[in-house]
């Protein structure tokens, strides 16, 4: 009879004493006692420690139940950080094993032998073990089910070797000989380690394809366990590819089941990975309040997971503005003392560390010292020397201590770890940064951003792909102050490549090599999911859904688009390669369009721009904004621009009120950001604009006043110079347009489009499908009209609704558009996404990628009235000879007399080449070309 889990507990509340004079019930012999402490052992460590005492003292000298119980005490030794010590038992239990003749207990504790042997680093022993084990118990029936178990233990061990093809082999392996023993509990925790296994690999796509079949095959009534498990596995993945809101629904799913059965420390687990999870996302102060619950939830005799609680919560304090963080760091220091485990010893160096970067940064370069050396003194005693590195960094990075950073450069040439030598590349060029050595920083900063950009196809899962990116961007931050300081000749000039190469590497690629249409095997099964996500955009647009209908509904749309998205991550990395930057050609092009050249950038903490003016030549601003401002501005536009929209009916009651606000918020915005660059009467501006700033209205800031220059926003100048320098596609216009009684406008918006040009064709509700936009091959300009949607968390299924489908942002760059220029009149068509690794996802990148020359979009939820009239105005101007971003100017002011409020006039945009007027077709005086094609179904 296995103790149940209220006696268990109690066990756990007792006092040594008290626990010494417990009496089990009549019913619970010794044998009881040792599969008692064997079961909690494995479901919960904390609790099962007064267990294992009891069961020791109950088997009164009993070899085979003694050993059983090291075997149990070895499991929760594993769960708090111990291996060696972990091992030794196993030892012991082994020895008593064999000496009894118990086969059969040789082999289980063989399997836990192998386990303990991994997770103390000892791969190639652990292997060996496993490989024995499946060797001498092939052709014995009897041993099956231990077969499939070692399969299972010899793919953990190979994806920790990185060996992907040797884990999926034998989990594989596992599976089928579980599923051969009707074992379908063994047979899909075989499949979640698979996919755990492709998730290091940074296949998370194909890990999410595993995953997804569990779960439906999983009956939560038989199984609940399993499934709270395979939804924490799910979790993991989303939260590893940034699935965030999928991610936290599939964990929070795992945390609830968990409770229901009873499981308090998976409970606690589970919550630490998504306490974890919010902190990885930047939501701190919501993770430090996760992180506060698990750790007062969990027992002081639960030391390590307790300590990585308080330890979450002292990182997530630090990146509130460090209030309390010591606190935390005092609990987790008490509560660690005298703990000599791995994971101990790394939950104590990480503390360490935080401690030292909190000292330095209030100014206690001393203390941090102090500190940094026990951390060092740590890692030694542990022989860690790869830890040992990064205290030295730490060390030269907060201190500036040059020996350090020697020190660990000495230690990083032994281990030949490339993450490494980048730190240790930026250390060194930020600290002779700050004793003014310019020439070695730009040296060492140089390297730092080589070793970076070159560990991109080595890094496996999406998020380590973006935290290297972060590491670059920072490190070519400091490269471009470095040359600005120096001054040297042509060092301006350079500052400004640096900074358009963390702005273009990729984008300027793909623009090059364009994303080719899904083909081949996978083409079917994309094509089925997209249409299945398309149903579900549907619902979503026809229903205002709240409550539990509107969670499932959102649920289903984000694991859509997750599925969808694996696919194409994998799709994209293929083809993003660094490219070499065309920044000579921004200036030569700047010349010929007589245009103005603004990049902004954060320099430190402040807003700064690069300003190239023809004839004047490049030169950099320093701009009174820091990013706090930029939030606050933000979140005004908005909480502000939220109230013109019609639902609200607030316009037509407090339009000066409300007009009188967004002229002094963009007044604001213009005297900080636009005023101080000196360009006010120029009559051309392209701007490239920093991540933080996309939120704002760039076209009201420049236009303010109704005098402002033309204005073309890029993601980056490069980008601009590409679009501006391509040829631009002669042929007549194509007008797609789909919608219903919410947006009544439609109809009228594309019939005054097509009107504007003789060469047009209009393509009008039922007639606009998918298969339509073929026709953009044989066309120079295209106007697409209809609802959009736009997909923060995945903005390349962004998708704009067309008669027989959605069609999505990667469809449009799968579309023939070179030298095209490309019309979105839809909601937040060119809203964009910052990713490190891809510059900015959505519509825009997705048209730049097909090759577009011009992309005119909006930047947020547009009125279909007003919208309906500033495209009537664009095209009308556009056709009489103006350029894009001539036209645009024009069509804000047309808008502007009847509709003031920026809201509405200014909500588009012109992305890529905006001064080059639209080709004209020239017909033969023979030829009729005034009438205007229109076809409707």
């Amino acid at each position: 009879m296995i103790l149940d889990a209220a006696t268990v507990r109690h066990l756990a509340s007792l006092t040594a004493d008290e626990l010494a004079r417990w009496q089990a019930p009549a019913d619970v012999g010794p044998r009881d006692l040792a599969d008692s402490a064997k079961q909690w052992a494995e479901r919960e460590p904390g609790a099962a420690v007064a267990v294992i005492e009891v069961a020791r003292r109950a088997a009164d000298g009993d070899r085979e139940l003694l050993a059983r119980v090291d075997v149990a005490e070895a499991r929760v030794l594993v769960a708090q950080g111990s291996p060696a010590t972990a091992l030794s038992l196993i030892d012991a239990a082994e020895a008593t094993f064999t000496s009894l003749g118990a086969e059969d207990d040789v082999r289980r504790v063989g399997l836990g032998k192998a386990q303990i042997l991994a997770m103390s680093g000892r791969l190639l022993e652990a292997a060996d073990l496993l490989d024995g084990l499946t060797a001498a118990a092939a052709g014995d029936p009897d041993a099956l089910p231990l077969v499939a178990r070692a399969h299972l233990n010899r793919g953990v061990v190979a994806s920790l070797m990185g060996d992907l093809a040797g884990a999926e082999a034998s989990f594989a392996q596992a599976s089928r000989s579980a599923r051969d023993l009707g074992d379908r509990r063994l047979a899909r925790w075989a499949e979640a380690n698979r996919a755990n296994a492709l998730l290091r690999g940074g296949f998370a796509g194909r890990a999410l394809e595993l995953v997804e079949p569990l779960l439906a095959e999983l009956d939560p009534a038989e199984e609940p366990s399993t499934v709270a498990e395979v939804h924490e596995t799910r979790g993991r993945i989303l939260a590893a590819t940034l699935e965030i809101t999928a991610a936290r629904e599939s964990l929070e799913t795992a945390e609830a089941i968990f409770e229901d059965v009873g499981a308090h420390e998976r409970v606690r687990e589970v919550r630490l990975a998504t306490a974890e999870l919010l902190a990885e996302v930047g939501l701190s102060a919501e993770a430090r309040h996760s992180f506060e619950a698990v750790a007062a939830a969990t027992t002081d005799t639960d030391v390590l997971q307790k300590g990585r609680a308080l330890l979450g919560a002292a990182h997530a304090a630090a990146a509130e503005g460090g209030t309390g963080v010591e606190t935390y760091l005092a609990q987790v220091e008490s509560l660690l003392r005298g703990q000599t485990g791995d994971t101990g010893t790394a939950l104590l160096l990480d503390l360490y560390l935080l401690r030292g970067r909190e000292q330095a940064r209030a100014g206690r370069l001393d203390v941090a010292a102090t500190t940094l050396d026990d951390a060092r003194a740590l890692a030694v005693a542990a022989g860690d020397r790869f830890a040992e590195a990064l205290v030295l960094v730490t060390r030269g990075e907060l201190l500036l201590d040059v020996g350090a950073l020697s020190e660990a450069g000495a230690i990083a040439v032994d281990l030949d770890v490339a993450l490494l030598d980048a730190r240790l590349d930026a250390a060194v060029g930020n600290a002779s940064l700050a004793i003014g050595d310019l020439d070695s920083a730009i040296v060492r900063l140089d390297r730092a951003v080589e070793r970076l950009e070159g560990m991109r196809s080595g890094l496996g899962s999406l998020r380590e792909r973006r935290s290297a990116f972060r590491a670059r961007d920072g490190v070519y931050r400091g490269l471009v102050t470095a040359l600005v300081r120096r001054g040297g000749d042509g060092d301006l000039d350079r500052a400004f490549d640096v900074l358009e190469r963390t702005r273009a590497r990729s984008l300027l690629d793909l623009m090059e090599r364009r994303l080719a249409a899904a083909g081949g095997p996978d083409a079917d099964e994309l094509r089925r999911r997209r249409a299945d996500l398309g149903q579900l955009y549907d619902q979503n647009l026809r229903h205002e859904l709240g409550g539990e209908r509107g969670a499932d509904l959102a649920r289903r749309i984000q694991e859509a688009e997750s599925e969808i998205q694996g696919i194409l991550d994998e799709m994209l990395d293929q083809l993003v390669a660094d490219p070499v930057t065309p920044t000579r050609m921004c200036f030569t092009l700047a010349e010929v369009h007589e245009a103005a050249l603004v990049s902004y950038f954060w320099a430190g903490t402040k807003l700064a721009a690069f300003v190239f003016e023809p004839g004047i030549g490049l030169r950099m601003v320093d701009l009174p904004v820091d990013r706090a401002a930029v939030r606050t501005w933000c979140r005004r536009f908005e909480a502000e621009w939220t109230w013109l929209r019609p639902q609200f009916g607030l316009e037509r009651r407090w339009a000066d009120h409300l007009l009188q606000l967004a002229e002094s918020l963009l007044g604001e915005i213009r005297e900080r950001c636009w005023v101080p660059l000196g360009i006010d009467g120029t009559t051309r501006v392209v701007v490239a604009s920093a991540p933080e700033l996309d939120g704002l209205a760039w076209p009201a800031v420049v236009d303010l006043h109704g005098d402002g220059p033309e204005l073309t926003v890029v993601p980056s100048l490069s980008v601009w110079a590409t679009c501006e320098g391509s040829k631009p596609a002669v042929g007549g216009t194509l007008v797609l347009a789909f919608g219903g009684p919410e947006i009544a406008h439609i109809r009228e918006e594309a019939r005054s489009v097509a009107d504007a040009y003789p060469d047009s064709t209009i393509l009008l509700n039922d007639a606009a499908t998918r298969a339509s936009l073929e026709a953009c091959a044989h066309h120079s300009t295209v106007h697409i009209a209809c609802h959009g949607t736009y997909r923060p968390e995945n903005p390349m299924l962004s998708g704009l609704r067309l008669a027989d489908s959605w069609v999505h942002a990667v469809d449009l760059a799968s579309t023939d558009l070179h030298g095209r220029t490309l019309v979105l009149s839809a909601c937040e068509s060119a809203r964009r996404t910052i990713l490190p690794e891809s510059e900015a996802d959505g519509f825009v990148r997705a048209a730049l990628t097909a090759g577009a020359r011009t992309i005119v979009g909006s930047t947020w939820l547009v009125n279909d009235g007003s919208t309906a009239e500033w495209m009537r105005a664009f095209h009308r101007a556009q056709a009489a000879g103006a350029t894009p971003s001539s036209a645009a100017r024009e069509a804000q002011r047309t808008v502007r007399e009847r509709w003031p409020h920026p809201y509405h006039w200014a909500g588009f945009s012109v992305v890529g080449a905006g001064f080059s007027p639209r080709p004209v077709l020239q017909y033969r005086a023979e030829e009729t070309r005034s009438c205007t094609d229109v076809i409707i179904d």
